[in-house]
């Protein structure tokens, strides 16, 4: 093998040419980079561990109030609706 690996870590990564580097050796490595590249890409989509927990709410909804009259005239709609289902029981 003629290649050279330029990135990284471990036997491949220094670019040396000399030597021999075991099988055992090259597939440690390359599970040792797929474990780091596995752990990298879940804190990037959000599924791993955070390194600090996070304190601020997120931005969300204002909470949305309702005046007395708002709320009167609501519950005197649900009454009319009520009257209405009260009265097609009783007849039918």
């Amino acid at each position: 093998m003629s290649e050279q690996v330029s990135e990284g870590t471990g036997p491949l990564a220094s670019g040396e040419t000399g030597g021999t580097v075991g099988v055992e050796e090259i597939l440690a490595q390359i599970d040792a980079d797929i474990v780091r590249l596995q752990r990298a890409r879940a804190l990037l989509v959000g599924k791993g561990e955070p390194a600090a927990k996070k304190t601020a709410k997120k931005p969300g909804r204002k909470k949305r109030t309702l005046s007395p009259e708002g709320r009167k005239r609501i519950a005197e709609a649900a009454k009319r609706r009520w009257a209405e289902q009260r009265k097609a029981a009783s007849q039918g």
